[in-house]
């Protein structure tokens, strides 16, 4: 446990901000995420919100050994907080369970089997999700009830061939985009997460916003177990 002098050492830079303050620093404290994936955007991701001080993770890899690196990680960058590595076929036995235990889930999986078990899931027990991908040159963050009740098209999934081209800036970008994206979030709340999808691209250096149009008809909004 740390104490208040140390405590208030390591934030005291985060604090001074009016957006956060101390009491804002003990929310991110209390609150809890779980991280699906260890790509290239969640190491930027995972390693900025565990500097900025969200008390608790949950990671899950289809490679337990990566995300166990990753954990790893968070004792040198800060000891304070903590991280549990879950085996991967975790979220096959009881993945409403498991988003539960979180303020956020973020999903940066590329197994659309995953997706749509962690959309459901989430849907069900009203867990706010962010999804993050990237291709090309291109990156987003998609905020929104699910991914499939989307008025357009969908991004691609990530891409999984170490072929594909790829600039390498750009899950650097989104990942450190959604970690100031999750820290808003858990500094305040909202009712309910609006939708959202944030996109950037590289050889452009350009971002762009804009709320998607969500079919006020699917069938995982109004019967998420149909999905599953």
């Amino acid at each position: 446990m740390i104490n208040q002098a140390s405590w208030m050492e390591r934030y005291s830079r985060q604090i001074l901000l009016p957006q956060i303050g101390g009491v804002g620093q003990k929310k991110l404290g209390e609150s809890s995420v779980g991280l699906i994936g260890t790509n290239s955007i969640c190491q930027p991701f995972f390693l900025y919100g565990v500097g900025a001080g969200i008390g608790k993770w949950g990671v899950i890899d289809t490679i337990k050994s990566r995300a166990t690196e990753l954990a790893s990680q968070a004792n040198l960058r800060n000891p304070t907080v903590e991280v549990v590595v879950f085996p991967p076929n975790r979220l096959k036995r009881d993945v409403e369970s498991w988003v539960k235990l979180f303020s956020i889930v973020i999903d940066a999986s590329n197994d659309t089997s995953i997706q749509q078990q962690l959309a459901s899931a989430c849907q069900l027990t009203r867990t706010p999700i962010i999804s993050a991908g990237y291709q090309g040159s291109t990156g987003w963050l998609l905020q929104a009830p699910c991914p499939f009740c989307l008025g357009t098209t969908p991004p691609p999934p990530s891409a999984k061939n170490i072929d594909t081209p790829l600039d390498a800036m750009v899950p650097g970008v989104i990942g450190t985009l959604l970690a100031q994206h999750v820290i808003n979030f858990l500094l305040e709340p909202p009712k309910k997460l609006p939708p959202l999808l944030l996109s950037f691209t590289a050889d452009r250096s350009t971002f762009l916003s804009q709320r998607p149009y969500i079919d006020p008809n699917c069938p995982s909004c109004h019967n998420p177990k149909k999905i599953n």
